[in-house]
């Protein structure tokens, strides 16, 4: 929903159970928040998403390094995003390109589940053909295993799929694909998490239960 603060600017927001507040990561690529009661204020609302840029392949698989290593700092401190989808993924007001949570998608909070959501994203950008046609020899390997188009996903975590992208990846120069690209459309990166801290399930309880007065009105 989009909601207007009180300074008077239109900002994105969205209402999270508590079990959600607790587990929603913040940093690196995952956009940073601040919560009121039982909602996440995001910010204004994203200025352009991905898919608008229109990348290429490598420029996609470079994206993907990106994400996954953000998510497997996520997955080993035993946390899960759970809300990954390629509609919460565009550029912030200061052309950074972040990734947002976006609440249609199932909650299912496991590592599991993020590793499906990216595959899905990266076969909406990328598909097999288009991977193919740009040398990434093994795209159905790395499809499969980040479960797109199956009912499972062969990779249990971020780890595991980061790894194996980095195998089927070598000698083609995705990273720096991407960050050319990226420079001559105006967009940057946020900057590398060090870690990810899951907030504790009673810290969101007492936030959901604190809200005062001062909730932004809707616009």
């Amino acid at each position: 929903m989009l909601l207007r603060s009180d300074a008077g600017a239109i900002v994105e927001a969205v209402e999270l159970p508590v079990e959600r507040l607790a587990a929603l990561p913040s940093g690196g690529l995952f956009s940073a928040f601040e919560v009121r009661g039982p909602l996440v204020i995001l910010g204004p609302p994203l200025q352009r998403r991905l898919v608008e840029l229109r990348p290429p392949p490598l420029v996609v698989l470079g994206l993907l390094v990106r994400l996954l290593d953000d998510l497997e700092l996520l997955h080993r401190g035993g946390g899960a995003h759970g809300a990954l989808n390629l509609d919460g993924i565009g550029l912030d007001e200061r052309g950074q390109l972040v990734v947002r949570p976006v609440l249609h998608v199932a909650q299912d909070l496991s590592s599991l589940a993020d590793i499906r959501a990216v595959g899905a994203i990266l076969s909406a950008l990328a598909d097999r053909t288009k991977l193919e046609a740009a040398g990434v020899a093994r795209a159905s390997l790395l499809l499969s295993g980040l479960g797109a188009g199956s009912p499972r996903a062969g990779f249990l975590n971020a780890r595991a799929a980061r790894q194996a992208l980095a195998v089927i990846v070598r000698g083609l120069r995705v990273e720096e694909t991407r960050d050319s690209f990226l420079a001559a459309s105006g967009v940057s990166l946020p900057r590398a998490p060090g870690a990810f801290r899951v907030r504790p399930v009673e810290a969101a309880a007492q936030a959901a239960g604190g809200a005062s007065g001062g909730r932004a009105s809707e616009a």
